[in-house]
């Protein structure tokens, strides 16, 4: 969680979430490439999404939802490598959500890791619970 890099990533990407709700990792990776950076692979948003305290990992769902097959009929002509299209392919994939802002904040201070590690906003509510505290 150190990089300045990945700590605005993962602002932008909290904030996406508690907008629209659990989502997986393709989803992230369309809004994130159309939106703010060309190039991130849904494997890496992912691993931002699992090493975060920001993020938790929900069920287990079926990617894309509307294909009940994962091969099309074959057309006159051609083969099964031709026709194949891998986007329509089904897979099993975890939708991602938001924490709440209090267990984050919670865990954080639990883990006695310095503030610098955080991502801004989040540091700010750090300081503002012990602060309270006090």
């Amino acid at each position: 969680m150190g990089r300045g890099q990945t700590k605005r990533l993962q602002h932008r990407m909290y904030t996406y979430l508690q907008e629209k709700g659990g989502l997986i990792a393709y989803e992230l990776k369309e809004w994130y490439n159309n939106t703010e950076n060309y190039g991130s692979t849904s494997e890496s948003l992912s691993q931002v999404l699992r090493t975060s305290i920001l993020f938790e990992a929900g069920e287990q769902v079926r990617w894309p939802p509307e294909n009940d097959s994962p091969r099309p009929a074959l057309g006159e002509g051609t083969t099964p490598q031709q026709n194949y299209d891998v986007r329509k392919a089904r897979y099993w994939t975890t939708l991602w959500y938001a924490r709440p802002m209090d267990e984050i904040v919670a865990k954080a201070i639990k883990s006695r890791k310095p503030l610098k590690k955080f991502p801004h906003f989040l540091q700010l509510e750090i300081t503002r619970a012990l602060e309270g505290e006090e």
